[in-house]
């Protein structure tokens, strides 16, 4: 309960930092991006296979290149081994970051980010016991990213191509349900490689 108020809290403050300036942004003309992208999410558990994931973002884009938004992410993971038993679990990623694009000019331009959010880490299929077949939990997310993009016009932009590499590290405490089946507790740091097209209005 603390953890989440403190996440509450945070991400409220951070909000209206940058809704301060959310005005001038859009006097400026400036886009809004919506990214649709596909990837590869490798779980941080010991001999775990890299699973597809599906996802979007939604950022303000500034002409200085910083922008702010937020982002959903899905990982079915199928089949992850443990002792004697194999489950099945979803994994939800969702975030506020802030990241800032480099004006080169090109239609090539890099980019870094970083935000605050939570994973919720939802079972199917547990072992006979007490209790429900499904359980659930959320836990603290940082997501730190580095990519590029690829845009189809380096002056007004209307679509572009956006891969990256991002390391979504959840924060789990040894109790949790998450370390129970990882076998792990701390940070953990999931691997992310997605790649999409962001369109820009």
């Amino acid at each position: 309960m603390r953890t989440t108020f403190r996440l509450t809290a945070a991400l409220a403050f951070a909000a209206g930092l940058l809704l301060a300036d959310a005005p001038k942004a859009l006097a400026q003309a400036t886009p809004y991006e919506l990214n649709l992208h596909i990837g590869g999410f490798r779980y941080d558990i010991e001999d775990s296979d890299t699973d597809v994931m599906l996802g979007a973002r939604f950022l303000l884009q500034y002409p200085s290149g910083w922008g702010w938004g937020g982002n959903f992410d899905w990982v079915p993971v199928d089949r992850i081994a443990t002792t004697g038993d194999d489950i099945d679990f979803d994994l939800y990623l969702y975030s506020f970051e802030v990241d800032y694009t480099v004006q080169t000019g090109d239609q090539v331009r890099p980019f870094v980010g970083a935000g605050i959010g939570a994973a919720t880490f939802r079972v199917g299929d547990l072992p006979p016991g007490p209790g429900d077949d499904e359980e659930s939990e959320t836990n603290v997310l940082i997501p730190l990213a580095v990519g590029v993009k690829f845009f189809d016009d380096p002056r007004q932009p209307t679509w572009a191509i956006r891969g990256e590499i991002r390391d979504n590290v959840v924060f789990v405490d040894e109790d949790d349900l998450q370390a129970a089946i990882a076998g792990d507790d701390g940070a953990q740091n999931n691997i992310e490689f997605s790649g999409g097209i962001s369109f820009f209005f």
